[in-house]
């Protein structure tokens, strides 16, 4: 078993609303069009948190976070599908992120041989064995509440604001901050 980590609002609190995809649907994203619904996840809860905080700072003017909560979700390896960072296009990082990526999951999510696609993350340049995201297909039929282990609060430091950096400026600050640790 493989552990995931998901983090999102306390207002969509309950394990259906962890697994519903619905979010990643309504607005599609990397690796997904709008009207697919997927469920993203990472391989660590460290990596999940850098995941929320440019996807929240990127789509929201205020720099307050909302009440977080974070599920740990199990999952066998056997499930998953990974794709490398080299059998991706060269530019696969580049934000807005190439449409091409998302053909990799229409594959994926018509195929359904495998409830989850691993992908390697965009946020940072560093790829280590835990530097990846992990989509969960909801409408698989292996997908259920049971994978989740545990739902508890998850809080940032309350040193955490929306830097005032434009464009590409917070990748590169976070890249910055990474290379140094």
């Amino acid at each position: 078993m493989i552990k995931l980590y998901r983090l999102q609002s306390a207002r969509y609190g309950l394990p259906k609303d962890f697994l519903s995809g619905k979010g990643a649907e309504l607005t599609g994203g990397r690796w997904n069009p709008a009207g697919m619904p997927v469920i993203y996840t990472s391989r660590t809860v460290e990596l999940a948190s850098l995941e929320y905080l440019v996807h929240y700072f990127e789509g929201f003017p205020n720099s307050k976070l909302p009440d977080l909560l974070v599920a740990t979700i199990e999952i066998p390896i056997q499930e998953i599908l990974t794709i490398e960072p080299e059998m991706l296009p060269k530019n696969w990082r580049n934000n807005p992120a190439p449409r091409t990526l998302q053909s990799v999951t229409n594959q994926w999510f018509k195929n359904k041989n495998h409830s989850a696609l691993q992908l390697p993350t965009a946020v940072h340049s560093l790829q280590t064995e835990l530097s990846y995201n992990v989509l969960l297909n909801p409408l698989h039929e292996y997908i259920h509440d049971e994978m989740i282990k545990k739902i508890e609060p998850f809080c940032f430091d309350s040193r955490y604001k929306k830097p005032h950096l434009q464009g590409n400026q917070m990748n590169d600050l976070i890249e910055d901050i990474l290379g140094k640790i």
